[in-house]
């Protein structure tokens, strides 16, 4: 009768999330992909040859093809859906993925993970959810590398015989996570290389697969890096790498440590917070002497609904503040982040007695690290860059949860109904924030179109959209839609008040 039930979810929650996802609008980069053709796409994505102030410099191959592909459905629309369908999909089977690398029972795994993925940061929602370019990028190669990881572990920890297929099919997963984003390609490569030594002593069972997994994974990172649009950086007018000088190399280190202290941990409060929550069960059940895990813990919390209430909700930017107070809030910032990794490591050293799930939550805790340390000296860095941290924190969650219910730490026997309805709650939410987003967009898109008619504007007035914060888009910055319609670059946008602009528009 359960795994009925947990059907029921998989199927209501699949549905769910290609309904909002038929909602998600062309963003930006989007557009100048809408605007190819299979002719001229090979050319933009291998030769680097794009519009005349826009063209791919890098060696995402396999990404940025998805990513064409899946923006030209736009012109036609017995096509569209194509797109949505794809991204809610490719959502929906990292949920199954998160779900199977966690011990939790098959009744419960599902449905929290479902809903740690859906309570992201609005910055993911905006960042990598919706927005086509950057989904075929970040959270394509995270449900790739997911893959290899579900995989090993069954080979490893299950025992499962490995037959050619499987070895054709980890060879193909290892080529193709390479060809979309810089820092999960040198990261798996790593991985790849370091599962082959300790399979070379510890699990000669599995040699096969794992070398072909790294020889692989080496030809796909030579393919990405043989780009030649890697040798423009610091030319190109967008990516800088800091290492002119020992200066900036420092100067870079420490901004970019600071910006991956917010990406990483302070904008993924909530998933945080459930981490520390669980680790503080785990401790108490174990020792008397807990006060200060309480206090610190509560005081890390705290602090993150602060800082995340002030600067995320609020929308107060931190560069208004006079400098001390930035460097104080930047000082508080790497205190309690060092509180909090401190917490995670002493909780899964000192406690989670396991040795197998020890070392998953070791590898996690690791990877996060490794991934992210290529972008320590990149120019400019965001919350995209960092999507397969914020999964690899709901994996750690997830197993420790299981550690808790498996030894009764935790009973959440009683509570099983609150992450079906927070589920709902939330998908509800977000479909009626992309309606409205999309009805929106089809408004003024209408409203643009029809301005472009009159040759002697120069001047298009447009409205901010309703929930701003979940689109990456400056509207005024509609670049990729005036290559789209071929419009003369001389036109511009202008943001006026949605009111102002209603009443435009009803007078045009």
């Amino acid at each position: 009768m359960e795994i009925n039930k947990v059907k029921i979810q998989k199927i209501l929650i699949f549905f769910a999330l290609n309904l909002i996802s038929l909602k998600f609008i062309l963003i930006a980069d989007d557009y100048i992909f809408a605007n190819l053709n299979l002719n001229n796409m090979w050319e933009f994505i291998f030769n680097n040859q794009g519009t005349e102030t826009w063209s791919i410099k890098n060696g995402r191959y396999l990404g940025n093809t998805i990513g064409i592909l899946l923006s030209m459905t736009y012109k036609l629309n017995y096509l569209k859906p194509i797109r949505g369908i794809f991204m809610g999909s490719g959502i929906f089977i990292l949920i199954l993925l998160c779900s199977k690398l966690s011990n939790l029972e098959t009744d419960k795994s599902f449905i929290i993970s479902t809903l740690l993925i859906l309570l992201a940061p609005v910055s993911i929602y905006r960042e990598v959810y919706s927005w086509t370019s950057a989904y075929v990028n970040y959270l394509l190669p995270s449900v790739l590398f997911l893959t290899i990881l579900l995989m090993v572990d069954n080979f490893i920890n299950k025992k499962n015989k490995i037959n050619y297929q499987d070895i054709i099919f980890i060879g193909l997963l290892g080529i193709s996570c390479q060809l979309f984003m810089e820092n999960i390609t040198i990261y798996i490569f790593s991985f790849s290389l370091i599962l082959l030594i300790i399979s070379y002593f510890k699990y000669k069972n599995i040699l096969k697969l794992t070398m072909t997994l790294c020889i692989n994974s080496l030809i796909g990172m030579v393919i990405m890096f043989s780009c030649k649009g890697y040798r423009q950086i610091n030319t190109d007018g967008y990516r800088n790498i800091n290492i002119g000088n020992i200066t900036n190399i420092i100067n870079s280190i420490i901004g970019n440590g600071l910006a991956m202290i917010d990406f990483i941990i302070m904008d993924n409060f909530i998933l945080v917070s459930l981490i520390l929550i669980v680790c503080l069960f785990i401790i108490k059940y174990n020792t008397n002497k807990n006060k200060f895990f309480i206090i610190s813990i509560s005081v890390s919390i705290i602090y993150m609904l602060f800082i995340n209430f002030v600067f995320e909700i609020k929308g107060i930017d931190i560069n208004q503040f006079p400098k001390m107070l930035r460097i104080i809030k930047y000082f508080l910032n790497c205190i309690f982040s060092i509180n909090i990794i401190g917490t995670l490591i002493y909780t899964i050293f000192k406690f989670i007695e396991e040795k197998t799930l020890k070392n998953k939550l070791y590898f996690y805790c690791i990877s996060i690290g490794i991934v992210s340390m290529p972008l320590i000296i990149i120019y400019p860095i965001a919350t995209r860059c960092f999507f397969i941290c914020y999964v690899f924190l709901i994996i750690i969650c997830m197993n420790l949860l299981s550690y808790a219910i498996k030894y009764k730490i935790i009973n959440i026997n009683g509570l099983s109904i609150i992450p079906i309805i927070l589920v709902t709650i939330i998908l509800i939410n977000k479909y009626y924030i992309f309606n409205i987003i999309n009805y929106q967009f089809k408004e003024i898109i209408s409203y643009t179109e029809e301005q472009m008619v009159n040759k002697n504007i120069n001047t298009i007035v447009v409205p901010d959209f309703k929930y701003k914060e979940y689109i990456h888009i400056d509207i005024t910055s509609f670049i990729g839609f005036l290559y789209y319609h071929n419009t003369p670059n001389d036109i511009k946008f202008k943001t006026i008040d949605r009111d102002k602009w209603e009443e435009i528009a009803n007078n045009k």
